[in-house]
């Protein structure tokens, strides 16, 4: 694109194409800055390297509330298969949570969110009755793919 721009002469420049994607609830404490961070996260989401150029919040960081969980984000893609990619499956900014790595001193249902039983011995089969132990929500379990935790 360089030897492009020069043909052009002057101050010139050629920017490459961006897909701008909007993810929610990403956790704050996510570094937008960090190189790493960011190949993390297209690791974790299958994606091909460098398929995400940059991102930043929508709200500058000192203007979130404090005690502020999640905000939400502006991501560039740079390619039009991976923005469509991360609109269908979202993008994974945290690993995910296993009961077997779990630091909890208790059990908790990743089903109904109680702490009298374990999630195979969970009998609720009712949508309403489901709460999420992620998010604290009523509606779906732990581990549903419509939790704002998955869905980033």
């Amino acid at each position: 694109m360089k030897s492009f721009a020069s043909t052009l002469g002057g101050k010139t420049t050629v920017k490459a194409q961006v897909y701008t994607v909007l993810t929610e609830f990403v956790p704050i404490s996510f570094d937008t800055t960090s190189l790493h961070s960011w190949s993390e996260v297209e690791t974790r989401s299958n994606l091909d390297i460098d398929n995400i150029k940059d991102g930043h919040w929508i709200k500058l960081v000192n203007r979130h509330q404090q005690g502020q969980r999640f905000a939400h984000l502006i991501v560039n893609l740079t390619t039009s298969e991976a923005a469509n990619m991360v609109i269908h499956n979202g993008l994974r900014f945290d690993p995910a949570h296993l009961a077997r790595d779990c630091k909890q001193i208790h059990d908790t249902c990743g089903t109904c969110n109680l702490m009298k039983h374990i999630t195979s011995d969970c009998n609720k089969d009712d949508e309403h009755k489901f709460r999420c132990t992620n998010c604290n929500t009523t509606g779906h379990t732990s581990w549903s793919r419509d939790c704002p935790a998955f869905i980033v």
